[in-house]
């Protein structure tokens, strides 16, 4: 064989090996850029479906701020439930009464969805007395004709409710431990209802805080701006009526009692009334514009509305035991948000 002839064999040669070698790195790159872009697909899978998944737990953290602040500020009646959709995806909430574990709690269960993801979140919170027109920590017997029509919620009683003259007029609705029976009207009734709580009166905390400080019995015939914030009284309190302006806060280690009406001058100013003894509506006080509190250990804090006029309460009254001695309407005051009960320091919410 010539070595002309050698020659060409191994440039053809030379060349299949380098085609083979060509074929084969392409075939190797071809297998590792698919196995990158598996990888890459998986990964970005991977990625969406942890976003979707904490986007759910967001949802869900966004259910239970939405029904503590709708609790406390639109006062629903329990059981509530919410949905609600937003562009990243939705929640669903659920609060429930759930007051036979622990007095005067609710159940908040939120579940966050977003696309085929979901969590579900609970929280436990406390319901004030101040949220009910009329709280009540013992059964309730009476003869009078009690009213209550305004924003819900309503009465509230641990123990039973018994209201015997049929001019009761109750649409606010009504809770009780135990029976509710009426001669009139009571709508709805919610007897059988878990046992509500009340806060104890910490007069070493208000003490701490008090822009005012008496000793003494004192009277106070018009309340001014300058005796705006929080007022201990270290003895019994006499309110002698007018119309006040601001928010005002009166705490008594003896009783209270209001001589004659009480009104706010505008919708922006409160009135509480603190007392671990009893709170007295006199006769002449017809219209009272107040949230009352009256509790102690023993359980025998008292509202007592004297006398056989009718009488109207706007705010809310809450005492271990209350007595109305003739016709009586208390309506809640729908602007007592949580904001107004923690500025006015009622108890639970220091």
């Amino acid at each position: 064989m010539s070595d002309s002839h050698k020659n060409q064999l191994c440039l053809a040669s030379r060349r299949g090996a380098a085609y083979l070698l060509a074929l084969t790195t392409l075939v190797v790159g071809v297998v590792f850029a698919l196995a990158l872009l598996r990888a890459a697909g998986g990964y970005s899978t991977m990625q969406e479906s942890l976003r979707k998944k904490q986007a759910a737990v967001n949802l869900a953290q966004a259910g239970l701020e939405y029904s503590y602040w709708h609790l406390n500020y639109n006062d629903p009646v329990l059981p509530d439930t919410e949905d609600v959709a937003l562009s990243t995806g939705s929640f669903h909430v659920v609060a429930t009464d759930d007051g036979a574990r622990q007095a005067s709690t609710t159940l908040i269960t939120s579940t966050g969805t977003c696309g085929s993801q979901q969590y579900t979140a609970k929280r436990v919170v406390v319901s004030l007395p101040y949220n009910y027109a009329w709280y009540q920590n013992k059964s309730l017997s009476s003869t009078m004709r009690v009213i209550s029509t305004g924003p819900a919620p309503g009465m509230r009683v641990n123990g039973s409710i018994q209201l015997t003259n049929t001019g009761t007029n109750i649409t606010a609705g009504a809770w009780a431990t135990s029976t509710i029976t009426t001669a009139g009207t009571v709508t709805p009734p919610y007897p059988n209802s878990p046992p509500v709580w009340f806060p104890d009166i910490d007069y070493a905390y208000y003490n701490s805080i008090a822009t005012h400080v008496y000793t003494g019995n004192t009277t106070f015939t018009k309340l001014t701006a300058t005796q705006a914030g929080v007022t201990v009284v270290n003895g019994n309190v006499t309110m002698n009526g007018g119309t006040y302006n601001g928010c005002f806060t009166i705490v008594a280690t003896g009783l209270i009692d209001i001589k004659k009406d009480v009104a706010r001058g505008n919708p922006s100013s409160f009135l509480t009334l603190i007392s671990a003894t009893q709170i007295i509506i006199e006769g002449a006080a017809k219209s009272v514009d107040a949230l009352l509190y009256s509790h102690n250990a023993t359980n025998t804090g008292e509202v007592h509305s004297k006398g056989g006029a009718s009488k109207a309460l706007t705010g809310s009254m809450a005492a271990d035991n209350i007595q109305v001695d003739g016709d009586f309407t208390a309506n809640r005051d729908p602007g007592v948000t949580l904001d107004i009960v923690r500025r006015l320091h009622l108890p639970g919410v220091q």
